[in-house]
């Protein structure tokens, strides 16, 4: 407190000056805050002394300012607002909020980078920068415009109950993975699935949509795609199979259509039942000691199996073009001789439908009678050059 030093030589104008100069530094009673409950200087002292109050407005000029009135606590540091907390409760950082333990409130707006060990929102967070939290975290909204680090992945866990809206997107292509081999998701609803690599799953994979794959499919459960009525499945590769293709029930489903068909089907062994040929003979492949054109007219004999017919020869066929049912097909080298059947046969002469074939020189047939009969004519040819007519092999 002021002290009054007043000298022996002090005159009684020096000594009251120096008593109004106190009055200036310590202020008029008539200005006292009436909050402080006191009309003199020295009360007025000692309650701010005792009291742990601070009475409006502070302000701290050096290095910052903090203000407050009826409405909101401002922090100011070098010009600039930093924080606020407003008469409703509100804090809004403009810069960071760095919290090394938890931060909680109903709503949470950082214009730059938020920052804590454990984030609890009952409503709203929005950070325009980065949002850190490296424990417990509970949000009821989280916008943020910078990255988001939510825990340790090694030691944390993300409770999250709430819905996603939007993309879901990597920083790095073919990089991160969701779940892992041990701790695996139950089940994955989506509408569409595109992998460039492979699908693997250990229980059923069902697909209503679309599913591209440039990679592997292994799923160790049932497997549902699309709606068999309207959706198709497109194949660009080769399918590769360690088990059975089989129907969902007996003689109910198709492989291709009547407009639709398969090119070529390789099997070892056909079981059912056929209903249409698409030529019209049944061969089987010899040993030809030569390689014959199609037509002519074969025998047992020459170097190997079978040979061109001569004249008055046992006929065993002729060669086949496409034989319908082709016997014997795994002997390499052979050539198919069409044992019984519709098929063109090498004729010189005139021919006449329904005239009998026999063999002659040369791998051809002539009309003729007897014992050496092995084909009747389907059509006529006239002259006596040689050429093709369509014939049934008996």
């Amino acid at each position: 407190m002021a002290v009054i030093n007043v000298a022996l030589s002090d005159t009684f104008d020096e000594w009251r000056q120096k008593t109004n100069d106190i009055g200036s530094t310590l202020g008029d009673i008539a200005t006292l805050d009436p909050v402080l409950g006191v009309s003199d200087i020295v009360s007025a002292i000692n309650t701010s002394i005792t009291s742990s109050a601070i009475y409006s407005p502070l302000n701290i000029v050096n290095g910052g300012e903090i203000t407050t009135d009826d409405s909101q606590f401002t922090l100011t540091v070098n010009s600039q607002t930093q924080a606020t907390l407003d008469s409703n409760g509100d804090l809004t950082a403009t810069r960071d909020l760095i919290a090394t333990r938890n931060v909680t409130g109903v709503d949470i707006t950082a214009t730059d980078q938020l920052a804590g060990d454990s984030l609890g929102v009952t409503n709203n967070a929005t950070v325009g920068g980065t949002l850190g939290v490296t424990g417990l975290t509970t949000l009821a909204s989280v916008t943020a415009s910078g990255d988001i680090t939510l825990g340790d992945s090694s030691s944390d866990t993300l409770d999250l109950n709430a819905k996603i809206e939007g993309d879901l997107l990597t920083t790095a292509d073919s990089t991160y993975a969701i779940g892992t081999s041990s701790v695996r998701w139950s089940t994955a609803w989506v509408d569409s699935v595109n992998a460039s690599t492979s699908i693997t799953s250990s229980g059923s994979l069902a697909v209503t949509g679309n599913a591209a794959i440039d990679g592997t499919l292994s799923v160790d459960g049932n497997t549902t795609i699309g709606n068999s009525s309207g959706d198709s499945h497109t194949v660009n590769g080769s399918v590769t199979h360690n088990n059975w293709i089989r129907p969902n029930g007996d003689n109910s489903l198709t492989i291709g259509t009547s407009s639709l068909r398969y090119n070529n089907i390789y099997a070892v062994n056909f079981t059912g039942t056929a209903t249409a040929a698409q030529y019209a003979d049944l061969a089987e492949l010899y040993l030809a000691d030569k390689e014959y054109s199609i037509g002519t007219v074969m025998r047992v004999g020459g170097e190997k199996e079978v040979t061109q017919s001569i004249s008055g020869c046992r006929a065993i066929g002729v060669v086949s073009e496409s034989p319908a049912y082709l016997m014997n097909k795994d002997l390499e080298g052979g050539t198919a001789i069409a044992l019984k059947g519709r098929v063109p046969v090498q004729v010189v002469g005139p021919i006449a439908k329904g005239d009998q074939l026999i063999p002659t020189s040369d791998g051809l047939a002539i009309a003729g009678e007897g014992a050496t009969v092995f084909a009747v004519a389907l059509e006529d040819k006239s002259g006596a050059d040689i050429g093709k007519v369509e014939a049934v092999v008996l």
